[in-house]
């Protein structure tokens, strides 16, 4: 069949062939060798800072075993976190559920605004967070620490600005981060969930009144999280009153990610973020074998992707093409690519409105993947309101996206009509 173009993407078929950004392809080339630049300059500077090395995991973290008697959403244990001036916070331990199914110890922080709550208490929003690591010292509530200059932006870029808006944020470690437990990098079932529970707890945690309904916001793996957590919600929390899911820059096509990942000649960030997905699916599925998709020298550095946090682990890998440690597609090998289809969002409704954000230079996930998760989302029969953002960049499309984020938080928590682009006919 002849290649026929498609919106801003090539198909032979139904599959891939040249990711087209948006525009013009030389232009669009010249943005995404800028934001290479950027981001492995990024990555330098964070080998290069002391606090680069993992943070231990103090005694916080240890999972009460056996776990009482209790419900998901059952607040374990919580203490004091260092939080940066106009700002409380509190590092939780909570009761949620892991990748089997059972009860599990899982980590997170809760933060609010240092002023006292407003009649009705605080509106809430629930932050999946984005790539840190799959290791256990790899969680949030460890990196953020504002005292260490590690992972900076996901504290003063991501949760800062929506406290500094009036909002209390509870954001989840996730499952094995922080609390011991099987990684659960992309494992959206896991991350829904722990994201749901994280909802629950600060629903019931006296010291931040908070406001029904709240609203579930998450970047890049964040995104993926997010979804995951809005189509699991009916089922899994009835209780939770969920105003909106906004995701930004969202994992959500691993199909395609995947692909495109495999198709990548050149050295970059794409190898370690797939030697991620490997290192942790292989733990949290029995039946997903490392063996069958990495090469010898992808399977001795496995304790690279368990040993270092993602910019670590990602600069560890810089030096060689995705073929040098994957030799074979994962989207296309049994087993595995069954879990790439558990794995990706939009198998069910949302019974909230959706907004989905995307850079137009992302260099990650790439946006005709994004294009494609949308379309999916509104033949679900979805509300979802879609925006682009020209120039911006995996990393960078957070500051520009964050106006149109905080105006649509604010009006779905009022209850007001959700605009949506899918088509009701």
């Amino acid at each position: 069949m002849p290649d026929r173009k498609v919106g801003t993407t090539v198909y032979d078929g139904q599959r891939p062939v040249v990711p087209f950004l948006f525009g013009d392809p030389m232009r669009n080339s010249l943005k995404l060798l800028g934001a290479l630049v950027v981001y492995v300059a990024l990555i330098l500077l964070f080998i290069a800072a002391d606090s680069f090395l993992p943070p231990p995991v103090t005694a916080f973290y240890t999972d009460p075993a056996p776990l009482r008697p209790g419900k998901p959403g059952d607040l374990l244990r919580v203490a004091d976190w260092p939080a940066p001036p106009g700002m409380r916070a509190w590092r939780i331990l909570y009761r949620s559920t892991d990748v089997d199914g059972q009860p599990a110890a899982v980590s997170g922080t809760i933060f609010a605004p240092a002023t006292p709550a407003p009649k009705g208490g605080f509106p809430m929003v629930a932050v999946a967070h984005g790539t840190s690591g799959i290791g256990q010292f790899c969680a949030p509530s460890l990196l953020m620490n504002p005292n260490r200059t590690t992972f900076p932006d996901m504290l003063s870029g991501h949760v800062a600005p929506l406290v500094e808006a009036g909002y209390a944020v509870v954001m989840s470690d996730y499952a094995g981060m922080g609390a011991p437990g099987r990684p659960s990098y992309l494992v959206g079932d896991t991350e829904g969930k722990n994201v749901l529970d994280a909802a629950r707890v600060l629903q019931h945690f006296a010291p931040v009144p908070v406001q029904q309904p709240f609203v579930v916001w998450g970047h890049s793996q964040g995104g993926h999280a997010a979804a995951f957590a809005g189509q699991l919600a009916a089922s899994y929390a009835p209780d939770l009153d969920i105003a909106g899911v906004a995701m930004t820059a969202p994992a959500a096509e691993l199909g395609l990610l995947v692909d495109t990942i495999m198709r990548t000649d050149h050295q970059g960030a794409d190898t370690g973020l797939a030697m991620m997905v490997a290192g942790a699916w292989s733990r949290a599925y029995a039946d997903a074998r490392a063996d069958a998709i990495l090469t010898k020298s992808g399977l001795s550095r496995l304790i690279d992707v368990e040993g270092r946090c993602v910019f670590g682990e990602v600069s560890a890998f810089s030096d060689a093409p995705p073929s040098t440690y994957l030799k074979a597609n994962p989207a296309r090998t049994p087993i595995w690519r069954e879990y790439i289809a558990l794995n990706t969002p939009g198998s069910l409704p949302t019974n909230a409105p959706i907004l989905v954000m995307q850079g137009e230079a992302d260099e990650i996930v790439l946006p005709w993947t994004t294009d494609a998760f949308v379309r999916r989302l509104c033949q679900l029969g979805n509300t979802v309101n879609y925006k682009r953002y020209d120039g911006a960049t995996h990393f960078t499309v957070v500051k520009p996206a964050r106006p149109d984020l905080l105006a649509w938080m604010a009006d779905r928590i009022a209850g007001r009509p959700a605009p949506s682009i899918c088509r009701t006919n």
